[in-house]
């Protein structure tokens, strides 16, 4: 970019235009390194902000903190194709930050919250926010008018610059005294971070690789939240096997094990054996054993914790673990001992659940699926038939009622009653149409073998 060309951009970026052929605008663009267009888009974000002068922009820049800059210029040594331009970059950021911290105490909060997560597709959602929603939506708005955030397109995600994020993280190290530090970061991400729900993944989802940066990037710090943190993403990254092509689940199962590992080894230290959290951690992890096929150490650690709880009074985290560990042993071919663990779950769950409940009716096609094993298909069909109608009267297609209605069809076809057997398969591709993308393995598969739909969820 030559000076024509500068001096054309800059007037392009201003909202309110200058006259651009004076001394004081070939002095800016001479001290931006005018070849590099991002140190002139700052500065016009700059200008238009905060309506000053080319001049009175011009005496900032140069009166910017040196040293601040020198960092950040090494910091930028390989980070732009521009040479002797990083000096430019790191000076009218550094000005940017400073105006924003003697002007917006909340914009600044969140210019140093979002330097501790990652930079690319930031929601709303995850944003702190101590002060009202207005409050917030100006804080989002200044950042915004400075060219820090960058807003994706008809939602509420928000972008920042490979190059601002890394400028942000460094002016942060240099201001010791402001907050949110990391501390207060993992504290509000645990805060809103929940275990998944398999029916609405979308939230959780959007907030876990900036969890994961956290945690990555957090190991000296040992507060609770933090291992409570790494518990959720652990759940998370198993959860997700569900919703990625095989050979990524199995890469993100392989991190669940690690940061469950970790977080379980931590418990193991400071938690006597009854206690919840160290009791969630060792399922979680048995369950995460499971997937990868160590079935022998995922079922013993679930006995271990199906005998602790023997010990104490009984609530729902018992039943998930008797639910897992009845899996379990029908993963081995254990299975009459799946059917006796398996329906004290379903008549423990039908005391207390409602016939639609989620939980409850994956039990219950667990136990079907149990009885299909042990020849009892009779049985099977007797659960799978309401299950299935249940499933069938709740809004949409989800990949739990494909299942039951997959054990339903192969329970019919065990018994003779084929006719009945040959209209579900294809009601399973349809489900699969309406619940996955185009071009997904599994629907793909589905659709040229509709009797094997199920098997490849």
């Amino acid at each position: 970019m030559d000076l024509d060309e500068a001096t054309e951009f800059l007037n392009n970026s201003l909202a309110d235009k200058q006259p651009l052929q004076n001394q004081e605008v070939q002095q800016l663009l001479s001290e931006l390194a005018y070849l590099l267009p991002l140190a002139i888009a700052q500065a016009a974000a700059y200008l238009n902000r905060n309506r000053i002068s080319v001049e009175k922009y011009l005496s900032l820049l140069r009166g910017t903190d040196q040293d601040m800059v020198r960092v950040m210029n090494r910091e930028f040594r390989d980070e732009t194709r521009y040479p002797g331009s990083n000096n430019a970059v790191a000076t009218t950021w550094v000005v940017s930050f400073n105006e924003i911290r003697e002007t917006d105490e909340a914009a600044a909060n969140l210019l140093l919250f979002i330097s501790y997560i990652e930079h690319k597709a930031i929601p709303k959602l995850l944003l702190p926010n101590p002060w009202s929603d207005e409050e917030l939506e100006h804080a989002v708005g200044t950042l915004v008018a400075y060219a820090f955030l960058v807003r994706q397109e008809d939602e509420d995600i928000y972008d920042m610059h490979r190059l601002v994020h890394l400028a942000a993280k460094l002016w942060r190290n240099g201001q010791k005294e402001l907050k949110p530090g990391i501390e207060e970061v993992i504290r509000h991400l645990k805060s809103v971070f929940r275990i998944p729900d398999p029916e609405n993944h979308q939230p959780w989802r959007q907030y876990l690789h900036h969890a994961v940066r956290v945690i990555e990037n957090s190991s000296q710090c040992s507060i609770d939240e933090r291992y409570e943190l790494l518990f959720s993403v652990g759940k998370c990254l198993y959860q997700d096997r569900h919703l990625q092509a095989a050979v990524m689940a199995f890469e993100h199962i392989s991190e669940a094990i690690n940061m469950l590992k970790k977080v379980h080894a931590v418990r193991v230290q400071i938690l006597p054996p009854h206690d919840s959290l160290r009791l969630a951690t060792e399922q979680a992890l048995a369950t995460a054993y499971l997937q990868v096929g160590q079935t022998e150490t995922g079922i013993a650690m679930l006995e271990r914790v199906a005998a602790v709880q023997k010990t104490q009074p009984e609530e729902f985290g018992h039943l998930v673990n008797k639910h897992d560990l009845g899996q379990a042993y029908l993963m081995d071919d254990r299975v009459e001992e799946a059917i006796e663990m398996l329906e004290q779950v379903v008549v423990s769950k039908k005391e207390v659940m409602r016939e639609e409940d989620p939980s409850r009716l994956l039990s219950e096609r667990e136990l079907a699926r149990a009885y299909r094993q042990a020849r009892r298909v009779q049985d099977a069909i007797d659960i799978l038939e309401p299950a299935v109608a249940i499933y069938r009267k709740l809004p949409g297609h989800n990949k739990e009622r494909l299942a039951a209605e997959y054990e339903l069809e192969r329970a019919y076809f065990e018994r003779g009653r084929v006719q009945e057997s040959i209209d579900v398969p294809e009601s399973v591709v349809a489900g699969k149409r309406r619940i996955t993308p185009e071009g997904y393995p599994g629907r793909l598969v589905s659709e040229e073998q509709p009797e094997s739909a199920i098997l490849q969820s």
